[in-house]
Formats: structure tokens, sequence, C-alpha cells
């Protein structure tokens, strides 16, 4: 019996093509369109990634309503950044008492001025670590979130 179907590739088939397309990207990486779909791609896993700091758009809005559910009395928000973690979860968790820690100080006095109007919201201008030893801080003015802490750690972990 003879079969109408086109005849099926058989598995190796497959990836000697990936393996040719790898050494054909790798050979012209540097031309123009590569850039420009290089360019696109790491879009592309940025999106699928999801690195938002938009509340409503990354899950965290989610995260504190369905934390509210729980009534807790407590929470905490490491990293408060200028405080719209703390904020969102004063507004649905209005009984906890939150306390709110930002370790540059550019950036808490920004956290404490956002929040100082909110009953049991407490800020600490003080960082949480898993070590201990002194830190270097790189503060972005610009761009607060991007702040970032760096180990130079001596001692011994706790």
């Amino acid at each position: 019996m003879v079969s109408d179907l086109p005849p099926t590739k058989s598995p190796a088939k497959p990836a000697r093509e990936f393996r040719r397309l790898g050494s054909f990207i790798a050979r012209h990486r540097r031309a123009r369109p590569m850039s420009k779909i290089a360019g696109l791609c790491q879009r592309y896993l940025a999106w699928y990634g999801n690195l938002s700091y938009d509340m409503r758009t990354n899950g965290e809005n989610f995260v504190v309503q369905t934390l509210s559910a729980f009534k807790p009395q407590v929470l905490f928000d490491v990293g408060a950044n200028v405080g719209d973690w703390s904020v969102a979860a004063n507004r649905c968790c209005s009984n906890a008492d939150i306390y709110a820690f930002e370790i540059a100080s550019p950036t808490f006095a920004q956290l404490a001025a956002n929040t100082r109007h909110l009953p049991g919201l407490h800020c600490e201008n003080v960082g949480l670590s898993d070590a201990i030893g002194p830190i270097r801080i790189r503060h972005y003015s610009t761009f607060p979130a991007l702040t970032s802490a760096r180990c130079g750690c001596t001692g011994s972990r706790s």
C-alpha cells in the first residue's frame, strides 16, 4: 500500500539542523540582522520573565490580596524600596503591623515620607542578611529599585 503522507524525518535530522543553525548564528553574530534578532529575543525573555516593577502586572497585588484572606497580624517588607508593597499591604491588611526594612538611606527617606501617614506601618533604616560583615551599597537616585548591596563579608555566617 502506498501512503500519500509525506515521509517522516528521522530524529537525528532535526538535531543536525539545529547544530547547523547554531553554527550559522555564531559565524554571523556581529551582523546587524543577527544583532536585531538578539535584541528582540532579549526583550522577549524580559517580558516572559516578567521583569516588571508594576505591582498590577507582576503578581505582587495578587500576593497581597491573597495574604489578606489570612488576616495576618504582622508582615515584613524586606528591601522595601520606596514603599509600594507596604502601602498595598496596609490597604489590604489594615489590621496588620507592617515592618518595612530599607538599607539605603536616600531610599529610606522616600519610604518614610511615602508611608508616614499610614497607621501600623513601621519603617526601619536597616538591612537584613544571612551573613555578618560590612557591605557596599550602590544607590541609583534616578531609579532606586536598582539599588543593590554587595557583601564584603569576612565574618562567619549565622
